[in-house]
């Protein structure tokens, strides 16, 4: 058997039985951002933190998509404060559930945020269809998620002149200009910088021919060119 089939046979199993975090994020990469997007155009952020919170999955195309999931292992305890922070910065905000517990977590939501259902099948329906929130976004919050190399690109687009000390006094040197902008506009700026992040030809590659189990797992981990081509090689021997 190929590793590639241990994967997918592990994956049936979760999926058939154990729910977790990891496959809602799958099933989310594969049917939104691999279903309906391209990866020349779009792109997924895993490791995306607002304040003190980590967002589970956003996607960023024309605008931006922040998904937070709750799987019937979870409690809903942070739930208004993760869904407040991921509204200072992201346009539209979705609750990602199982059929299970949606009754409950629709109760639980505000008016903007929508709620999406991982169904029996295997299927993500939309209950709810989030509104658009990037008039509300905030740019101080978008400005503490950026990089310092994105606020560098984005102050330089509105006529900031190149900072370079210490890298302290670089981002200060930045924040007024961020301050100044309208929230749509920030927003934009920060959807334009993030669409730009590199996806290296090799990790296309191995995104391409990995098997459906491990789409976001082979998206979301950052690899040098030698290790996408050796994770790409890996999952074809056989046991």
């Amino acid at each position: 058997m190929p590793i590639r089939a241990v994967y997918d046979e592990a994956y049936a199993g979760l999926f058939a039985g154990y729910r977790n975090e990891y496959v809602f994020k799958n099933e989310i990469t594969k049917r939104i951002l691999l279903g309906k997007h391209s990866l020349r155009t779009a792109r997924l952020l895993s490791e995306f933190w607002i304040k003190d919170v980590k967002v589970d999955v956003a996607v960023i195309n024309g605008t931006s998509s922040a998904y937070e999931i709750k799987t019937d292992l979870d409690d809903f305890d942070r739930l208004s404060r993760q869904l407040a922070r991921y509204s200072l910065v992201f346009d539209r905000v979705y609750v990602v559930t199982s059929e299970v517990i949606s009754d409950s977590v629709a109760k639980k939501i505000p008016g903007h945020v929508g709620q999406v259902v991982l169904t029996r099948k295997g299927s993500l329906s939309t209950r709810k269809e989030a509104l658009s929130n990037r008039g509300h976004t905030d740019p101080d919050a978008i400005f503490q998620s950026l990089r310092l190399s994105e606020i560098e690109d984005i102050g330089e687009a509105f006529g900031v002149q190149r900072y370079a000390g210490p890298n302290l006094h670089r981002r200060r040197h930045y924040l007024n200009s961020f301050r100044q902008m309208e929230p749509a506009q920030a927003h934009q700026s920060m959807v334009d910088v993030l669409r730009k992040r590199e996806i290296h030809g090799a990790q296309l590659e191995l995104i391409k021919g990995a098997p459906d189990s491990m789409k976001h797992l082979c998206l979301s981990r950052q690899l040098t060119v030698t290790g996408y081509r050796v994770v790409a090689e890996a999952l074809d021997a056989r046991l």
